[in-house]
């Protein structure tokens, strides 16, 4: 290894990422649930993504779907680089993140996105702290992150990163897509006759459904109005680490 006889080099410390889960359905991972409410697992996920992508991770609990339970966390977002909401980003009755946000001065730059899933994603700023809301189904947060918040947190180091795409045949057809470009979730596997790898297409592709989401190692990339693809055919991937 040579030595670069530096005496000064330019470094970034970890960027400070806050993440607050939403929504009154929700309780933290090992209380007692029931039928009413549900474990908030996007948080902890999220939260070990953050580490791994080089970041420092405050967790800021969950909150309630309440103006000022919400308002009160929100208004210490100053104290992050960037500040991850999960849920309530969406136009319900009781989806208020989108606007509590606004109501404690963020400007977003964007709200629902042609992402399926994921459409409800939200991006802006204030001051110095960026935000970024997360759709409150595991499915679409988690691959939200995947996306943009790799990305973000990378940007807060001085990494301009890009997911790297590879081709792979598809073992089963796909029929054609919306008008979202699609993150199909998918198995990679060695063919046993040919030894050539392989993408297989998970049948059940709904937002909620983590068990499928844990099982796929990569994501089938659609552009939107992509026609029907046969078996054998090419398709864009990304790789997943799960």
């Amino acid at each position: 290894m040579g030595v670069m006889n530096q005496r000064k080099i330019e470094v970034f410390r970890k960027p400070k990422v806050g993440i607050l889960a939403t929504g009154d359905e929700i309780t933290e991972v090992g209380e007692k649930t029931n039928k009413y409410n549900q474990p908030a697992s996007s948080k902890p996920s999220i939260i070990s993504l953050i580490k791994n992508w080089g970041g420092d991770p405050i967790d800021f609990g969950i909150a309630k779907d309440k103006d000022i339970e919400l308002s009160k966390k929100i208004g210490k977002a100053n104290k992050c680089d960037l500040f991850v909401t999960i849920g309530g980003a969406s136009v319900g009755k009781y989806d208020l993140t989108h606007s509590s946000l606004i109501k404690m001065g963020f400007k977003l730059d964007f709200w629902k996105i042609a992402m399926q899933p994921g459409k409800p994603m939200m991006f802006g700023s204030s001051k110095n702290t960026f935000v970024i809301g997360l759709p409150g189904n595991p499915v679409s947060a988690l691959i939200c992150s995947e996306i943009f918040l790799k990305k973000a947190i990378y940007a807060l180091q001085g990494y301009n990163f890009n997911e790297k795409t590879y081709t792979f045949r598809l073992a089963s057809s796909l029929n054609s897509s919306s008008s979202r470009r699609q993150y199909i979730r998918g198995i990679l596997f060695s063919d046993k006759r040919t030894g050539e790898i392989l993408i297989k297409p998970l049948k059940n592709q709904d937002s909620a459904a983590l068990f499928p989401y844990s099982q796929s190692n990569a994501l089938i990339i659609r552009e939107p109005y992509s026609p029907t693809v046969k078996k054998g055919s090419r398709v864009n991937v990304i790789l997943l680490k799960n």
